[in-house]
Order: C-alpha cells, then sequence, then structure tokens
C-alpha cells in the first residue's frame, strides 16, 4: 500500500495475511487498540483467516478474558507468541492465551520487554540484531532455555557472542509483516498524534520495524481531523509510515474507565482529590517499610505489584518529602496508578516513548527501583516471570534490575488468600497464603542473586513480617516483625536461612493506624 486509508475495522482485518507476524501494542488496560483486535477475532471466526500468526508484543494488550489479544486466543488462529509480559488476571483462571501457553498449544517465548523494544529499532534499521548484557544470569540466557515457555517451543532466538573478550547475547531480528498501532488523532494524510494517551508506548519503532520488513502499519485513533491541523511536533507517528487509519470515536484511554485528563497530560489535578486505592495492613505495612530504604531526592522506578503502591501510602501519610517515580511504560513524576491502570501515572511531568525510557534503564543511571517478587531462594536469586500456573512474564524486570544499584523487593512473605492484624504491639498471622514463596533454588531466575552480587547491586526483600537483605554467602534475615520469632520464620522456610548479626525487630510504627514511621513525610508533587 501507498499512503494512508481511512478503513473500517473490518477492512483494516483483512490486511493481514495467514503466517504473518503481528506486532501490536497496548500494556494492560492503557493503550488497547481494541477495536482493530476485536476485529481481527472476528474475521477469523467467520473465515478462519489469518491462521497460523506470530504475535509480538513487549507488552501485554488487555488484563482479563475477552479483551485485546484475548481476542485472537482461537484454536489456530495462533502459531507463536513472543512476549514481554502476559495477561495476568488477578484470578485463578487465566488469561485465554496464557492457558494456550500452559498447555503447550502454541510456541511461546519470553523476552525482556526492553529487549523486545530494542530490537525493534534494530529490525527498523536493518542491523542484525540486539547486542546486550540484559539477560545474562536468567532464563533468558540460552544455556537457561533461552526464554522458551513450553515444550513446544524449539527455535533459538537468542544466542551467545563474545566481544574483547566479555559474553553478550544476541537476540536474533524478527521481521514484522503488520503494526497494529494507537493514537488520539489522524489528520488527512494519515500523521498520528497521541495527546490522549497514558503512554506513548513505542508505536513509532513498532511502525517503522514493519515498513523497513516491507509489511503494513494499521493505526487505530479516536478522532480523524483535517491536512495540517496537528501541530508538527505532536506527531508521534508519521503519515508516510502509515498505511490504513481506523476511527474508533469509543476508543478509551484505560479499558472500561472514562477518560482521565491527568493521565495523558491534557490537566491536572490537586494531589488531595486523588481515589486512592484501598490497603490491607500487609500492604500498608510492605509499602511503609519500603519508603525508609529510599531518600530525598531519588529517581525510583517502580514495576507492578506491591511496589507501585508506594506512592497511594506516601501521598496518604507523608505530604513533605521530595522525590520523583516512575514507570517503563514512559511516565516520569506524579502518581503512577496501582493494579490494572499500572503503566499510567496521574500528573506525569513527562510522558516518554518506551524505547527511550529502556536506554536509560539499560543503563543503571537512576537511584532505586522497587519491585514485586515472586519466589526467593537462598542465593536471593528471584523467580518472578512464571511461579507455578501463574505466567505474568517478565515484563520490565529483567531490564529494570540489570544494572540500578538499589533493588527493593515488596511482596508478602506467602501469597493467595493471607490475612493478618496486629493487636497488643504484635503482629498476628490470621491466615497463612496458599503459596510458599521461598524455595530452596531457582534454576532459571529473573534475577539472579550471585550476579547481583557481582555487580556491587544492594538488595532487599521486604515482606509484612521479616526483612532480609542479599549478601555475598546469600539471603539473610535481617529484621523480625513485633510478635514474630525466628524459629518461626525458619520453620516457614525450605532452606537454612542466614541470620544477620545486627537482627532486630522492624519499627512498631510500621504496623500502626496510619501511623508515620520512618523518616517522615514525603511529596508525590511532580518533579
Amino acid at each position: 500500500m501507498t499512503g494512508s486509508v481511512f478503513v473500517s475495522s473490518t477492512e483494516a482485518a483483512a490486511l493481514v495475511p495467514s503466517g504473518a507476524t503481528v506486532a501490536f501494542c497496548g500494556s494492560a488496560k492503557v493503550g488497547v487498540p481494541e477495536a482493530v483486535l476485536n476485529a481481527l477475532g472476528q474475521r477469523f471466526g467467520r473465515s478462519g483467516e489469518p491462521a497460523g500468526l506470530t504475535l509480538y508484543f513487549p507488552v501485554e494488550s488487555g488484563d482479563r478474558r475477552g479483551v485485546g489479544m484475548e481476542h485472537l486466543a482461537q484454536p489456530g488462529m495462533l502459531r507463536r507468541l513472543v512476549a514481554g509480559a502476559f495477561i495476568f488476571t488477578g484470578t485463578r483462571q487465566p488469561a485465554e492465551t496464557t492457558r494456550m501457553v500452559l498447555d503447550n498449544e502454541v510456541e511461546a517465548y519470553n523476552l525482556p520487554m526492553g529487549v523486545m523494544y530494542h530490537l525493534l529499532r534494530e529490525v527498523a534499521a536493518g542491523r542484525p540484531g540486539l547486542i546486550t548484557r540484559v539477560g545474562l544470569g536468567t532464563f533468558v540466557e540460552p544455556d537457561l532455555g533461552g526464554g522458551k515457555l513450553n515444550a513446544r517451543t524449539t527455535e533459538d532466538l537468542v544466542e551467545y557472542v563474545e566481544i574483547a573478550g566479555e559474553r553478550f547475547l544476541r537476540y536474533r531480528p524478527i521481521p514484522i509483516d503488520v503494526a497494529i498501532i494507537r493514537g488520539t488523532t489522524a489528520d488527512e494524510d494519515g500523521n498520528i498524534s497521541m495527546e490522549r494517551e497514558a503512554s506513548l508506548q513505542g508505536v513509532l519503532v513498532m511502525a517503522q520495524a514493519a515498513k523497513a520488513s516491507g509489511g503494513v502499519v494499521i493505526a487505530e485513533v479516536m478522532r480523524r481531523t483535517g491536512r495540517g491541523t496537528i501541530n508538527p511536533q505532536a506527531v508521534r507517528v508519521p503519515g508516510m509510515l502509515v498505511d490504513a487509519v481506523v476511527v474508533n470515536p469509543d476508543q478509551q484511554q484505560l479499558v472500561d474507565e472514562p477518560y482521565r485528563p491527568s493521565l495523558s497530560g491534557e490537566g491536572r489535578i490537586p494531589v488531595d482529590e486523588l481515589v486512592l486505592p484501598e490497603m490491607n495492613l500487609a500492604a500498608r505495612v510492605i509499602a511503609r517499610r519500603a519508603i525508609q530504604e529510599l531518600s530525598d531526592g531519588w529517581n525510583v522506578n517502580l514495576g507492578f505489584g506491591l511496589g507501585a503502591y508506594i506512592p497511594t501510602v506516601l501521598t496518604q501519610e507523608f505530604p513533605g518529602r521530595r522525590m520523583a517515580f516512575f514507570v517503563e511504560q514512559g511516565a516520569a513524576g506524579g502518581v503512577p496508578l496501582p493494579g490494572g491502570g499500572f503503566g499510567a501515572s496521574v500528573n506525569p511531568s513527562s510522558i516518554v516513548e518506551m524505547p527511550s525510557w529502556f536506554d536509560f534503564l539499560d543503563s543503571g543511571a537512576f537511584d532505586a527501583t522497587c519491585l514485586g517478587w515472586g519466589e526467593v531462594d537462598a542465593e536471593g536469586s528471584v523467580r518472578n516471570h512464571q511461579v507455578g500456573a501463574v505466567l505474568s512474564g517478565c515484563g520490565g524486570f529483567i531490564d529494570i534490575t540489570s544494572r540500578v544499584p538499589r533493588i527493593v523487593y515488596c511482596g508478602t512473605f506467602t501469597a493467595g488468600g493471607l490475612q493478618t492484624t496486629f493487636q497488643d504491639g504484635r503482629l498476628i498471622i490470621q491466615k497463612e497464603g496458599r503459596h510458599q514463596k521461598f524455595v530452596p533454588h531457582i534454576s532459571a531466575p529473573t534475577m539472579s542473586g550471585p550476579m547481583a552480587t557481582a555487580r556491587g547491586q544492594r538488595v532487599t526483600y521486604i515482606t509484612e513480617r521479616a526483612v532480609f537483605e542479599l549478601r555475598p554467602d546469600g539471603l539473610a534475615l535481617c529484621e523480625l516483625a513485633p510478635g514474630i520469632d525466628l524459629e518461626t520464620i525458619r520453620d516457614l522456610i525450605p532452606f537454612d536461612i542466614l541470620v544477620a548479626d545486627d537482627l532486630h525487630t522492624m519499627d512498631p510504627g510500621l504496623f500502626a493506624g496510619n501511623g508515620t514511621p520512618g523518616p517522615g513525610p514525603v511529596s508525590v508533587a511532580a518533579r
């Protein structure tokens, strides 16, 4: 095709051939090209085409069954998934795309999110793949699985290379036949702006990769405008790269949520007007304790999970200090949203495209990251991409932890139904979680404890009842909650836990109502 054409979603779906490699954007609820993905699924349901697709998605598009990429989870429609993250439903019932991976029905790879965006750059430039240290020591290494997720998956997408005596990973280029991107407005020439989007994602590099591969670019937008009416500096994808535009006036900024100007930068709200999520005692204790690890003036990355709730506690309890938070979806400053809205921030000071943001993350030139964690072993290695039957993918976890000097893991001691209370100065475990998170050894980790030690990274693991640190000889217990004794912790951990010489009690103020423990109030105003 030459030049941009305005088409219906049905006509756009007809542009995708069987056997194609299809790249698309979206991050949980954020920026999902719902109309095009839905039409593509409906086309297959009617005609059996396009079949045998390879899906390339650095972030999961949709947050539940029936949304986003789930429209494509039909027998025969998919051959291979190359993913940075998979849909996490938050329930015991996985998304259908995830179930297909776990049941060995499709080939599936999990690669670091930043790697996947940077690999699109390499494809766009016609270079022979991506060479990087990101992924070393993790399940992405060829000797540790190469990112393959099931027995059906056999082709190697990652290999070792040596440069000047140092080992790197080479991620092989993946040509893109169709890119499905999303914006807000398209003019008559197909120029795309993104003024209502909460994340810029990687739409430009995705479109460039498709065009460099001789492929097709389909853009879904909310509205159409006249030629020359978009400020050239507001154009995120030039019309010369766009083949077809679908106008979806019902497009939502976040799936099933009303438009919020404070997420896209078109407006701001006072911080005291934020509607903040409810938090149980364990989550609040963990967030409060994590705050004690962070200093004024720091630039702090937040990952999906309990770490994303830190701004909520800061807003409610610590309105006096200053630090800046950012998420890999590109928003910096403001208050990042937790849960299904993760990836968007209220009152961001800036929104950067994700490939460029991952340049910064890969450099390690920020102060700290606060991340969730799934399992940890005696060496301090963490498995977060897949825990049992829960496959969420590594997302940006591997990129983020590859060089940052300070890592703070935030997670409950056990998962699945944990209930706690604090009475008479003691933490009481009313009901233990169903899932044990401490395991003797993780053979293919999402983060290698020994490698983190070798890199000189400081790593802390915070739970509601104990705090651990990564020491040269492994995972060490450093703090216990009031009312929790050492022998109880030892009984719950299936390996001989190291105990710090200075083992002490966690600050009781962490457990009190809406008290203000630790170093004092913190502001989340954008810097």
